[in-house]
């Protein structure tokens, strides 16, 4: 890799991968089409840790052919329709890599989603800010919850996540403790977000 101008060619692989789903739940799941071009404030940065090896990518727009995901004013917007765009862009990003930073992460992340693979994309990590703070805001703008979303998985957070994965028809899944089970997890928050539908629209009959 010349580092000066490159992806690392895996992670490379894990954008391009992205990309793709984003283009192809853009067109199956609501009105927003093909993907046309993503814009980014960073990739490779001359500094320490992902950026600086070729493995992050800052995402700040996502142009679809109908409309777009915008990193720092869709979830800003009163409505739920930009928001689960947005949050459906977050879900879709966490299915290909372990670390995905959104607004919910911290202010330093209000217009753009940062993505690497320093972590891979395994199990949800009751653990780990970045991962819960996605399954909080997907238990509120999609079941309606109510959760703080402050990043800790206590009480109220699990049987959040419960409820959706009972809203879902997968409660036969686990995806704390399983890889393909939270992609698949993933994948279905990110659906009913672009079809801007609650949670049960789309079952997985277990």
């Amino acid at each position: 890799m010349d580092a000066t101008t490159s992806f690392e060619s895996a992670f490379f692989g894990k954008c391009g991968a992205w990309a793709n789903n984003q283009s192809v739940y853009g067109s199956s799941y609501g009105a927003l089409g093909v993907l046309d071009w993503i814009g980014d404030v960073g990739a490779y940065v001359n500094k320490d840790g992902a950026h600086g090896v070729g493995r992050a990518l800052d995402i700040t727009a996502a142009g679809h052919a109908n409309g777009f995901v915008d990193s720092n004013w869709s979830w800003r917007q009163g409505g739920s329709t930009d928001v689960r765009k947005y949050l459906g862009t977050a879900a879709l990003c966490r299915r290909e890599v372990g670390n995905v930073l959104t607004r919910w992460f911290n202010t330093a992340h209000h217009d753009h989603i940062h993505i690497d693979d320093y972590r891979a994309a395994g199990p949800v990590d009751t653990t780990k800010q970045v991962d819960t703070t996605i399954v909080q805001a997907a238990c509120n703008h999609l079941n309606n919850a109510g959760l703080v979303i402050d990043g800790a998985w206590g009480t109220a957070t699990e049987n959040a996540y419960v409820a959706l994965l009972d809203q879902f028809d997968m409660k036969c899944l686990d995806p704390k403790t399983n890889a393909s089970h939270a992609r698949t997890f993933f994948g279905y928050i990110a659906a009913h977000c672009f079809k801007d539908q609650n949670a049960g629209y789309y079952q997985y009959s277990c």
